[in-house]
């Protein structure tokens, strides 16, 4: 996943609002979201290589996503980065003492940013800096630490305030994802990379996988809506989830 954007404690009406494109190698095995077998208040997509996911929900509203940031040439690492997605909603840790386990082995993984939120915070961790507990706002994230001003961040960033507004923004969160504009139009710089100023990556061999909207209503409702992407960037299906919040042990009912 290679944008994320989302919101807390701004809204009244959706108190939680979070979308990410996922930007991978289309030949990257893949299964679309779904309710997962071996855990199944779990969420989300499935990396087949790895194991696992770089976006999931749980079925009491806590989520997790990562983001890879781009290693040193020629490093290696014991661990893959989706898992601690997995991990985290597979347990029952609290986000921060989780964080804190992972500061021991910051070194088992590729740099990574990863987002966590328990229902009510977020929480920010970068395996190259100090972990963070968010302020209730809106924030977007790319391949690099939070705070990078990256074009389509800051694209990102101040869109997602616009659509807060909406009776259901998650068309507004999409079509944010689905951005194909090269949004730096600085002319006293250096062009931006693909990756830094377009939302949006088509290619034959890289490019948006998936575009994922999560929204969370106050009364406690989730959508869940995944889109997956043709590498000529056409869509190639769509999975809508909606369930309430439930207590632990409870499956929620899915469509």
């Amino acid at each position: 996943m290679c944008l994320a954007a989302f919101a807390f404690g701004v809204s009244g009406d959706y108190p939680m609002v979070f979308a990410a494109n996922r930007d991978e190698h289309h030949a990257r095995p893949t299964a679309a979201a779904n309710w997962w077998t071996e855990s199944p208040h779990i969420l989300g997509g499935r990396d087949l290589l790895a194991g696992g996911t770089w976006l999931a929900v749980d079925q009491s509203g806590r989520l997790a996503a990562v983001t890879n940031v781009p290693s040193p040439s020629g490093a290696t690492y014991t661990k893959s980065r989706g898992h601690l997605v997995t991990d985290y909603l597979a347990g029952e840790v609290p986000a921060q003492e989780f964080i804190s386990s992972l500061r021991a082995e910051q070194q088992d993984y590729g740099p990574y940013n990863l987002l966590l939120f328990d229902g009510v915070d977020f929480h920010y961790f970068n395996n190259q800096t100090a972990p963070q507990q968010l302020s209730p706002g809106a924030y977007a994230i790319s391949n690099a630490p939070l705070g990078t001003p990256w074009p389509k961040v800051n694209f990102a960033a101040a869109a997602l305030e616009s659509t807060l507004a909406a009776e259901d923004p998650s068309d507004g969160l999409l079509e944010i994802l689905e951005n194909r504009e090269y949004l730096d139009n600085n002319s006293d710089r250096d062009p931006a990379s693909e990756r830094e100023a377009r939302v949006f990556i088509e290619g034959s061999d890289f490019g948006t996988r998936s575009s994922t909207v999560v929204t969370v209503t106050k009364a406690g409702s989730v959508r869940f809506l995944e889109r997956r992407h043709h590498p000529d960037g056409t869509r190639a299906g769509d999975s809508d989830f909606r369930f309430s919040l439930a207590s632990a042990g409870e499956h929620p009912a899915s469509r």
